[in-house]
């Protein structure tokens, strides 16, 4: 465990990674002399206080002097204000953490007094992490107190016998390391990546030196959740490690999508037998790698034996280099084992300590550690259970954490209150989460409580737009009042052939008014259509057949010819054979819960399958988008997307339930952009679904396009990756439109996710900016003004290849010329890397200009001259460099 640590603070030198600064505020008058004489004495006393670390023949000692003189700085802010003793205090603990320590020189340790006012100090205790675990700390005060004591009174003091830490080494290097070896082998076979998180996939490729310092954020559970918990684990006979890591895995797992997560755990490494290594003080603790599977069947209380049984081996094995580790593992080389680590604290510092009975009352204590790791969550035990967050705000929000904490709350709730249920089953939302999603995909059961379905709100419009037109094709205008009786006779058709709830009926037509009455007519009769494109290959046309089953099909006389053998029996909606039934609304017993349709996926990753959907997940969908992106007067939808994408549902039933009417564009205008154009122009549609593709040949087909689509309003893009490009080009035509992105899937009712996109040509803030792709190649309206000083002038040539610009001033706003987040990362990197100055991605929150960014590079530079020489550099290339490309003094660049 020294090792890793040490390594990581090499590696990231000025981080603060495994600083700890031990904090007390002292709330009575003491004496300076007798404190500091004892913590001479404690490090006189204590064999790691007095300990640095060297290289030696590729080994890694760790170096005992026979004495030092402990570092002790005073300083007397009494005459400062509580809001400026605060300010200084935060400045002084971050450079002090920034200052590390220099592990070939001892002591690892400094000390630190600081005056509040009268009869009150705060005292920090830095120290280097590889001294000393969490379990020696309250070991230590306690001989400190009772060295302290001892000074004050002039009494002797009585040295407590314990044993060093060099015993601890000794066992430690008689151990059979290759069956602890083959133990991490055998646990970590089949393991290849780390667990990801879906707040960001690539935590384990984030370099520690880039790391901004760590944010923290504390849970505390109730009173009353806690006493649950801990009769939990009486009845259980576990440890709250065993339910804190059954828990922490399931919520990986949610996260990630994975049936098996790795993450962190820290070791106690107490569990030896070794006399007396409860008193030893030293670094004892190991992190290693935790595997929980996490079977679809798994009950709570298997999972907590199965885990309990699991750590009995993880102890046994613990003595073993995370390192050593690694190299067992089968993950690629470069990349972590795991991207989380859980610390449970098991440890008290000690009673007469937290109670102020000593002669050093103690106001407040806190400490300060942190790891090399992105996320690290620390269990602190006690009458309210603690969950302590520590992260890097680079790569976690404030908010995703905060849900994190709660999460982690409602599962340790829930397998308290009940071990039996499975583990899949097990609640993670908040009560708000679950009512909001309630708000959100419930629509049905409070917009429309008595029209749950599709068929219904159609019926409803029928009744108050009878006579307003629905569908126009080509030359045919059907009004509400047409469609719905020639849909209901096909209705009753069905239903007398055994259509009802659940019944599955093929749906094979060319686009065209009778498409639409015949999902219509299967909806109304209770069913549920399946889609099938008759210009689909005849192989796939019979895989879907066969698959669905479907006992009836919808067709046309022309299309049934051309279709494979099947055992549907067909009916031609293009004939006129269903006049004998009734006009009226069928009755059936379907229900929002019920099926609306199957549409077979494009089958991508093999043979299509069929995804089934809902009525109540279609009508949702439908009332988010009403409600988003309300209908205004005299618009007109149209409809383009084969029924066997998702997408044309929205187009189909998205106006058609809102008595707008809808455009059926006839496939041949849907194959040439041309003739798309010129029907869309004719008909003025005022909204359109549209993949990027067809999008960009729209642009590339027609310079008058302004005038003739000027009635669409609103663009949606869905189905493929919209760029940044075809954005900046959309809106050079389109400028008063809206684009809007949509991301989903046939699985959830088409779309899951929505970004209006904004125009790159207006001026936005920094977070309406932070999902956008790279929108650069247009001018700053910013009056340009020409670089003054070097880091200007490489700033600038920085910027100009990031963006594809030619000309770029110093007042012009990084946002303001097509700037986003993704941007700014590329834009530090080649900072980070040209000189070797690192500086966060969130500078761009606090400076948004060449000026203003290249006075922060400026605070960085620690050399002299070298901005200035890669400036005249860079002026003589014309692309930002990838790779060293010459040589400056004895640098290469």
């Amino acid at each position: 465990m020294q090792q890793g640590m040490l390594f990581h603070s090499a590696y990231a030198a000025q981080s603060g990674v495994y600083v700890e600064q031990f904090q007390l505020t002292l709330a009575a008058d003491i004496n300076p002399q007798a404190f500091q004489q004892a913590w001479q004495q404690l490090a006189a006393q204590h064999d790691v206080l007095r300990t640095c670390f060297i290289w030696q023949r590729d080994h890694l000692l760790q170096v005992v002097l026979k004495q030092i003189d402990l570092p002790w700085q005073i300083y007397d802010w009494q005459p400062l204000s509580v809001e400026a003793q605060q300010q200084q205090l935060q400045t002084w603990l971050h450079q002090d953490r920034q200052a590390g320590f220099d592990v070939a020189k001892a002591p690892l340790m400094r000390c630190t007094l600081i005056a509040l006012e009268q009869q009150r100090y705060r005292f920090i205790w830095t120290h280097h992490h590889a001294l000393l675990d969490g379990w020696s700390m309250p070991i230590l005060l306690e001989d400190l107190l009772q060295i302290y004591d001892a000074h004050c009174q002039g009494k002797p003091y009585l040295q407590p016998h314990r044993r060093p830490y060099q015993a601890y080494v000794a066992w430690l290097q008689q151990q059979d390391k290759q069956r602890v070896a083959s133990y991490w082998q055998q646990q970590l076979a089949g393991f290849l990546a780390p667990t990801p998180l879906s707040t960001h996939p690539f935590l384990d490729q984030i370099s520690p030196s880039r790391a901004t310092a760590p944010q923290e954020y504390c849970h505390r559970l109730s009173k009353d959740a806690t006493a649950v918990l801990q009769n939990c684990l009486r009845q259980q006979r576990v440890s709250l490690a065993v339910l804190v890591y059954s828990v922490w895995g399931t919520l990986l797992s949610r996260y990630s999508g994975e049936p098996e997560v790795v993450f962190g755990v820290t070791v106690s490494g107490r569990d030896v037998p070794l006399a007396g290594i409860e008193e030893m003080v030293g670094l004892f603790i190991n992190t290693l790698p935790l595997r929980i599977k996490l079977p679809a069947a798994c009950s709570g209380e298997a999972l907590l034996k199965q885990l309990q049984q699991d750590l009995q081996d993880l102890q046994a094995h613990s003595y073993i280099p995370l390192i050593e580790i690694q190299r067992l593992s089968e993950v690629a080389p470069g990349h972590s084992l795991f991207n989380t680590l859980v610390v449970i604290e098991n440890y008290a510092v000690n009673a007469a300590l937290q109670l102020g009975q000593t002669s050093l009352p103690i106001e407040k204590m806190t400490v300060t550690e942190r790891t090399n790791y992105p996320l690290t969550l620390t269990v602190v035990p006690g009458e309210q259970l603690s969950l302590r967050f520590s992260y890097n705000s680079q790569l976690f929000e404030p908010a995703a954490i905060t849900r994190m904490a709660a999460h982690v709350e409602v599962l340790l709730n829930a397998i308290a209150a009940d071990p039996t249920q499975p583990v899949a089953t097990l609640p993670m939302l908040t009560a708000s989460e679950q009512q909001q999603l309630i708000k959100t995909w419930n629509y049905t059961a409070v917009a429309y409580p008595n029209q749950r379905c599709i068929h219904h709100l159609f019926e409803a419009q029928v009744e108050k737009t009878p006579n307003a037109i629905a569908i126009v094709y080509q030359n045919q205008h059907l009004t509400y009042r047409d469609l719905n009786l020639r849909a209901n006779q096909f209705a009753h058709a069905l239903q007398s052939l055994g259509v009802k709830p659940e019944t599955l009926v093929g749906l094979c037509v060319e686009r065209s008014p009778e498409m639409v009455i015949g999902l219509l007519a299967i909806l109304k009769a209770g069913g549920a259509y399946v889609p099938l494109d008759p210009s689909y290959p005849k192989a796939r046309l019979a895989h879907m057949l066969r698959d669905s089953q479907v006992p009836i099909l919808l067709t046309q006389a022309q299309v049934a010819s051309e279709l494979p053998d099947h055992q549907a029996k067909p009916i031609y909606i293009d004939t006129d054979w269903a006049s004998q039934y009734p006009t009226g609304n069928p009755k059936s017993d379907v229900a929002s819960e019920n099926l609306a349709y199957v549409i077979y996926t494009s089958g991508s990753t093999g043979q299509p399958k069929g995804v089934q959907g809902l009525h109540r997940g279609t009508v949702n969908r439908l009332h988010w988008m009403w409600t988003s992106y309300p209908f205004e007067p005299e618009e007109m939808c149209c409809q383009k997307t084969a029924l066997s994408f998702v997408d044309s549902v929205w187009e189909i039933f998205g106006g058609l339930l809102q008595g707008v009417p809808t455009l059926i564009i006839p496939d041949a205008a849907v194959k040439d952009p041309y003739q798309l154009i010129d029907t869309l122009s004719l008909h003025q549609v005022s909204r359109i679904v549209i993949v990027p593709s067809l999008l960009s040949a729209i642009l590339d087909s027609d310079r008058d396009l302004t005038g003739k689509l000027k009635n669409i309003k609103y663009w949606v893009s869905s189905g493929e990756v919209l760029d940044a490009a075809l954005v900046q080009r959309f809106y050079a035509h389109f400028g008063e439109s809206q684009l809007i992105n949509l991301y989903g899937s046939s699985e959830v009712s088409a779309d899951a996710t929505c970004y209006q996109i904004p125009n790159p040509q207006i001026s936005y803030s920094p977070d309406d900016l932070s999902s956008l792709q790279s929108l650069s190649n247009f001018s700053s309206k910013t009056e340009f003004i020409p670089p003054q000083r070097p880091e200007e002038e490489v700033l600038i040539e920085i910027w100009k290849q990031t963006f594809g610009l030619e000309k770029i001033g110093i007042r012009d706003n990084f946002f303001e010329i097509g700037g986003n987040w993704s941007l700014a990362v590329r834009v530090t990197n080649l900072i980070q890397y040209l000189f070797d100055i690192s500086l966060p991605v969130t500078v761009f929150h606090r400076v948004t200009d060449v000026q203003g960014l290249a006075t922060e590079m400026g605070r960085h530079d620690t050399e002299s001259g070298r901005v200035a020489a890669i400036s005249q550099l860079l002026k003589q290339i014309s692309v930002a460099p990838q790779a060293p490309i010459k040589t400056v003094g004895d640098k290469a660049y």
